[in-house]
């Protein structure tokens, strides 16, 4: 059993009304933390190896995916079929589906077509919301002068306020 830790410190006792001395020979107890007991030690343990054991299946299994993801996932099917390839994409031997144009890799064959190619490869990207953002940040020289604004919106208030005119034709699209 552990013997408790015992300091001497000066201490004030109180012998007579409002008369106090110092004993410096009592000594104090010290107070810790006591030992858990062993359910609780057992618990603690008990819930570290199931977290560690949890840990370790989830490494093993980023490592299988890792290994996969590495082996096959760039390999097209060679028995594949023009039909298989289709316009949007290629089917992989992982069974995911590949963007012809940047590579992009989906689950399925409806997150390829619908979401990923309207948004980020329109037929049409002059109606793509992506592309319009993109044009308003591109940077626009001002045609009567030699400044560079960073946006149609920041020529179109440098026009008002250098140059005194109606607003200019935006640049047109390369």
């Amino acid at each position: 059993m552990r013997e408790p830790l015992l300091t001497e410190r000066a201490v004030l006792v109180d012998k007579d009304e409002g008369k106090s001395e110092i004993d410096l020979a009592k000594p104090l107890m010290k107070k810790r933390t006591p030992l858990p007991t062993l359910p609780q030690a057992r618990v603690f343990h008990d819930d570290r190896v199931k977290r560690l054991a949890a840990a370790r299946k989830r490494a093993a299994r980023r490592e299988k995916l890792l290994a996969t993801v590495g082996s096959d996932a760039d390999h097209v099917d060679p028995n594949q079929t023009p039909a298989m390839q289709g316009a949007d994409g290629v089917v992989l031997i992982s069974g995911k589906y590949r963007c012809n144009i940047c590579g992009s890799r989906m689950k399925n064959e409806k997150l390829l077509i619908k979401c990923h190619n309207s948004k980020l490869h329109p037929k049409d990207p002059i109606k793509s919301s992506a592309y319009l953002r993109q044009q308003a940040r591109r940077p626009s020289p001002c045609p009567n002068c030699d400044k560079i604004c960073s946006s149609i919106e920041m020529l179109k208030k440098h026009f008002r306020q250098a140059h005194s005119q109606v607003e200019p034709t935006p640049p047109a699209t390369p």
